[in-house]
């Protein structure tokens, strides 16, 4: 399932402007479905003995509302969760959390029955896999004849910064640069096995000076003070790509949707043709550009 959300949340109803809350949102849900299934059955259970220990002897003190007590209880528990739902798909959309919130249901969605969930200005709207496929496909067709004619004026504009940072990403193709999770590469010396960030963080801070964060999730939650975030048509080469959910980052090498990334174990550094495609995480979330390097 690809949980895909247009970058321009101006224009959106419902836009969860904080991909950190997601995950927090989602294991929240997943928490509250626990305790909605467990604790009421662990009450109903508690109930049960204490009703037979009733039966068996009727002169138990405060037997019975003991036992209702236990049963009012499991119902509380059981309705929380959906009260909670209902507190905050009432309130207003423009609201981060319960945009997020939204998002989260969406997903629990798409992983329930597969599908593909496109927000835009005036509407939204959940497809199948077989007619997201048929419009990506259209869309595809359209943009094929001026995709040259593109990467061509992007070429123009970008500076010798932005350049050398491609130059320099690409010199880890095609060889056996292992990705390491948490890799502890400095970026000095040779290169020491590390994850998608570490490999990121160590390319812009070895062609611009810059010193970025070390986490992919940093990158997004700092964005304002490390970079100007660019919408997808603006991309250009060097700028940095961010997808959402666990966090992962590559950079973009200026040729259609092609990108260098550290991709994960098993791959080691890579160069994918469709970023759109190159990761586990789904579409990107959005575009960062180191701020100077246009300079």
């Amino acid at each position: 399932m690809e949980l895909f959300q247009i970058l321009d949340c101006s224009t959106l109803g419902t836009c969860c402007k904080d991909y950190s809350i997601i995950g927090v949102l989602a294991v929240t849900k997943r928490m509250f479905t626990l305790i909605q299934i467990v604790v009421p059955i662990v009450l109903i259970v508690a109930a049960t003995v204490q009703f037979i220990q009733l039966t068996i002897n009727p002169e138990l003190k405060d037997g019975f509302r003991r036992i209702l007590n236990k049963l009012m209880a499991a119902i509380i528990v059981f309705m929380l969760p959906t009260l909670v739902d209902v507190f905050l798909m009432a309130t207003t959309e423009n609201f981060t959390v319960s945009a997020c919130w939204s998002q989260v249901k969406i997903s629990e969605l798409g992983d329930l029955f597969g599908g593909t969930y496109i927000s835009g200005s005036d509407s939204s709207v959940w497809l199948d896999p077989d007619e997201y496929e048929k419009i990506e496909k259209q869309k595809e067709k359209t943009t094929a004849t001026t995709t040259t004619a593109t990467t061509t004026t992007a070429t123009s504009k970008v500076s010798a910064k932005q350049l050398a940072i491609v130059s320099y990403a690409k010199k880890f193709l095609n060889k056996d640069y292992k990705y390491k999770y948490k890799g502890k590469w400095d970026c000095t010396g040779s290169y020491e096995p590390t994850d998608c960030s570490g490999f990121v963080k160590c390319v812009i801070k070895n062609t611009t000076g810059v010193s970025i964060p070390r986490k992919a999730n940093n990158m997004w939650k700092k964005r304002s003070q490390y970079f100007e975030v660019v919408s997808e048509k603006n991309r250009q080469a060097g700028d940095i790509i961010y997808y959402g959910g666990t966090g992962h980052v590559g950079i973009y090498t200026g040729t259609g949707k092609e990108i260098i990334h550290n991709k994960g174990t098993g791959y080691g550094i890579v160069k994918d043709s469709n970023y759109n495609k190159a990761s586990k995480h789904g579409k990107p979330v959005g575009f960062l550009r180191v701020k100077g390097v246009k300079e």
